[in-house]
């Protein structure tokens, strides 16, 4: 017996020492590109079903007074929020609450319909694969969604001159509920209401990435519910996983925890501020309890999650769009097809990017053939420059040769 065991040991301690190697070698490669200076802070991990195989953190939550950007370190997730509202809907249908198939009006106070096509019906499931028709405006969403946390001057703000008009806008801004936002923007009498808000194309035959359809779904959770979006969730997903630093409201946040944000080359700080349409991309959460979230993830996709049962994750992972739906232009060169809110990509991965927030980008994925998923979060808009992207896919690039390796 003691011969066995020696030489399994034999054979498996080179493994684990190449494993290891593996490991130093995406450390190094990861820092050459952080040693770059593109981006400020952030952080990376890659896991499987089982747990955690490789994560660590870079650079600056705060670069004035050098605070580092640590695993703890606390920001926005930005759209991959939109994941959340994917498991909160798929926990209503579970407890027969909602169908998927069902009018959106079944649920709501008001009617909603596409003005340009009236005998049509929008149904759940287009809410949650953006085939509804429902689109974000300038009036309606950018202008509208946000709010400053608390007094802010801008006279000193370094914010270029387009960021900054567009940031003044949040002061003309007060905190409202789901439910007033959306009765502004959706209720015919409401003071936003806009014809402009929806597409002129059938609901269910076009995709269109939309926050305001997000958000809708996220109110209608609401309703069925009898509990705010936030409350439900924090209950049902937060609690299960013993999330103690996750939350949906920034004025809770411990301000030594949270991340300065910074937009273009030269990281400029913005503002601090807090969303209406919260549920589209105000989660705010670290990279500790982001992998945790994304191991949950892949153990539903497996059926080996308490969270839901094993249809009700593998319907929010599976392709929803039929071959009819039309693709708008801005779609990404990788989309494949759509679940509930979670995106298939077309090499394998499953997956939900949030970004370009200002001030936080962040890539999310898995690969449903080897359960391998990978998580990279920075505190600044990757998109704002050249260099700023490069680096940051090249990182999400180099995660993903070394995955499997250090499995």
């Amino acid at each position: 017996m003691k011969r066995i065991v020696t030489i399994i040991l034999i054979f498996l301690f080179p493994l684990l020492g190449f494993s290891q190697n593996y490991k130093d070698t995406l450390q190094t490669k990861i820092e050459k590109f952080y040693n770059k200076k593109n981006l400020p802070g952030f952080a990376v991990a890659i896991v499987n079903d089982q747990g955690v195989l490789f994560q660590e953190s870079y650079g600056y939550a705060d670069l004035k007074s050098k605070k580092p950007y640590t695993l703890k370190t606390i920001q926005l997730i930005a759209s991959t929020t939109k994941t959340t509202i994917s498991f909160a809907v798929m926990k209503l249908v579970e407890e027969g609450k909602l169908d998927l198939n069902s009018p959106i009006n079944d649920y709501l106070p008001y009617k909603i319909y596409n003005p340009h096509f009236k005998d049509s019906i929008i149904t759940i499931k287009q809410l949650v694969t953006h085939t509804s028709g429902i689109i974000d405006t300038e009036n309606n969403y950018d202008l509208r969604g946000r709010y400053f946390i608390k007094q802010t001057n801008l006279n000193d703000s370094k914010l270029d001159k387009e960021t900054l008009d567009y940031v003044k806008n949040y002061k003309k801004n007060k905190r409202l509920s789901l439910k007033k936002y959306c009765k502004n923007v959706f209720s015919e009498k409401g003071k936003w209401y806009n014809k402009n808000t929806f597409l002129k194309n059938p609901p269910g035959s076009h995709y269109q990435y939309s926050n305001l359809g997000a958000t809708l779904a996220a109110y209608i959770v609401e309703r069925v519910s009898g509990k705010c979006f936030d409350g439900f969730v924090e209950q049902n997903l937060f609690k299960k996983l013993n999330f103690q630093n996750s939350t949906f409201d920034i004025k809770s946040i411990n301000i030594d925890s949270l991340t300065t944000s910074y937009v273009t080359d030269e990281h400029i700080a913005t503002p601090i501020f807090g969303e209406n349409t919260y549920p589209d991309g105000g989660m705010l959460t670290n990279c500790n309890e982001l992998s945790t979230y994304l191991i949950e993830m892949i153990k539903g996709y497996n059926g080996k999650s308490e969270l839901l049962t094993a249809e009700s994750f593998k319907t929010m992972m599976s392709p929803l769009l039929t071959e009819h739906v039309t693709l708008s232009k801005e779609t990404g060169r990788n989309f494949q097809n759509i679940g509930v809110f979670w995106q298939l990509a077309k090499d394998g991965g499953i997956m939900h990017n949030g970004g370009n927030l200002l001030g936080g980008t962040v890539y999310l994925s898995f690969n449903p053939e080897t359960n391998i998923g990978r998580i990279l979060i920075t505190n600044c808009d990757a998109s704002a420059s050249r260099d700023m992207l490069v680096s940051f896919i090249s990182i999400w690039r180099t995660m993903e040769i070394y995955a499997g390796k250090i499995n």
